[in-house]
């Protein structure tokens, strides 16, 4: 987190580092739902699930964002 800070630039600091946050609680939500999907359908399945799920919300991002598409 510090060297998150430190090579930010001080304008964009706190979009940065809310983006960092909202990533953290993405992580431990993620984790509850893997555990759950695990011990429901397996561990390939659940790797499918995962990697589908990634690439979908990547997908209708770059599509959704013109700042994404041209960078």
């Amino acid at each position: 987190m510090t060297l998150l800070q430190n090579f930010t630039v001080p304008e964009y600091r706190g979009h940065v580092m809310a983006v960092f946050a909202i990533a953290l609680q993405g992580i431990a939500v993620s984790w509850l739902l893997g555990g759950w999907l695990l011990d429901a359908i397996g561990i390939f399945p659940t790797v499918l699930v995962a990697v589908v799920g990634g690439w979908t919300v990547l997908i209708i991002s770059m599509t959704a964002s013109k700042e994404l598409r041209t960078s």
